[in-house]
């Protein structure tokens, strides 16, 4: 690369004239560019001086905005600070009320509920006591049945029923048995 250029420069101050001509063309044909150019971009630049200006003189009507909005959040926040106090005791004692409300309610729900349960288990003990009851008679007369089938005979049997029948009849004349005697 070196060499190169010292020809280059050997080259030129042999023969400037041609050289000079072309670096003269060089600066008239940039001056005209720059020349023709010079409007455009000078518009351009104004224009977006302009734009800046614009969005610098946003950005502060924006900044004292937010310096406001932070003023007044500040306010509020200072405001709700001083209203807690009274909203959270006004929350608490209407949690006392309700919770209050909640227990008489359950309490009461828990009697009715002891209620209908006795009276459930006192349906189920009057059925359990019918139905042996009912057992007791059907076992007893089964029993009885045998032992008669078994040891009496069948005129001791037919006296045997006359006499209930009998015993039966003259009871049903004399009307119920006092519940004592049940």
């Amino acid at each position: 690369m070196g060499e190169a250029l010292r020809a280059a420069l050997h080259e030129i101050t042999a023969r400037p004239m041609p050289y000079l001509a072309e670096v003269l063309q060089f600066l008239v044909l940039v001056g005209v560019i720059g020349w023709a150019a010079h409007r455009p971009v000078a518009k351009r630049l104004a224009a977006r001086r302009e734009k800046i200006a614009a969005e610098l003189a946003e950005a502060e009507r924006d900044e004292r905005a937010f310096v406001l909005l932070g003023e007044e959040a500040r306010a509020a926040v200072a405001k709700a600070e001083e209203e807690a106090p009274g909203i959270l005791a006004a929350a608490r004692a209407e949690a006392a009320k309700e919770r209050a409300a909640g227990i008489a309610r359950a309490q009461a729900e828990a009697e009715e509920g002891i209620r209908l349960a006795g009276e459930a288990v006192e349906r189920e003990k009057a059925k359990v006591a019918a139905e042996a009851s009912e057992r007791l008679l059907t076992l007893t007369t089964e029993i009885a049945r045998r032992y008669l089938d078994e040891f009496l005979s069948e005129d001791e049997r037919r006296s045997m029923t006359e006499k209930a029948i009998l015993e039966s009849l003259e009871g049903l004349e004399r009307g119920p048995l006092p519940r004592s005697q049940e």
